[in-house]
């Protein structure tokens, strides 16, 4: 699969990584052009504006956006003007819900879709997989499924999975995707992950367990 990155911080970098060390084709571009000859050199496709980005990429496009959460509007406005309906823009920062289900309305009188990932894995991604919670229209996520499996790691529990039991009786790979939902739906899925996770640490069983060396 053909994807295009956007913003190459050691997340974003390590993404372009993994889905090159999977056979897929990345085109990048980040404001620092250190970062973008420094993949280039790993075998991806450089960039040196959002516009050139584009150009590189096949119909219908995929582009993933891993910026700050404040970026995102200006970058998706630079962005606009260069994709064409049928296109995928894909948020894997850390935005807020609200602002997905604006974006996505905003962007569908140009039939540009418009999906969401809660995307968690940090730096150790690289190595060992990231789970995503993605957020988007039923008929467009299954086509990013390619570069999401390589992101991901086999072998881990996940909703995909137990619906894929459900409705076959069988799993027969299992990888941390999780179909949240609409738009708005994977961020949403990643900050109530996030604020159970720090409940569970701050509660007195967590305490206790990580006094005896069990987390």
């Amino acid at each position: 699969m053909q994807v295009g990155m956007i913003g190459l911080g050691r997340m974003g970098a390590n993404m372009v990584r993994r889905l090159l060390k999977g056979g897929h084709e990345c085109v990048v571009f980040n404001r620092s052009p250190d970062k973008v000859q420094e993949l280039t050199k790993e075998g991806a496709v450089g960039a040196f504006s959002l516009a050139n980005l584009v150009s590189k990429l096949e119909k219908p496009r995929a582009v993933w956006l891993m910026v700050p959460a404040a970026a995102v509007d200006q970058t998706i406005a630079d962005l606009v003007a260069s994709l064409k309906p049928g296109d995928i823009l894909i948020d894997g920062g850390n935005s807020y819900y609200g602002d997905d289900i604006r974006r996505a309305q905003e962007l569908a009188p140009k039939r540009i879709h418009y999906v969401d990932v809660g995307t968690s894995g940090g730096v150790w991604g690289l190595e060992r997989g990231y789970c995503l919670m993605v957020g988007g229209e039923a008929s467009v996520v299954p086509h990013l499924d390619p570069s999401s499996v390589e992101l991901t790691q086999e072998d881990m529990v996940s909703i995909r999975c137990l619906r894929v039991a459900i409705s076959t009786g069988r799993i027969e790979s299992c990888r941390p995707i999780i179909d949240a939902g609409g738009q708005g739906a994977g961020h949403l899925s990643a900050r109530s992950s996030r604020v159970t996770s720090e409940r569970i640490l701050r509660s007195p069983s967590a305490s206790d367990a990580g006094r005896a060396g069990v987390i």
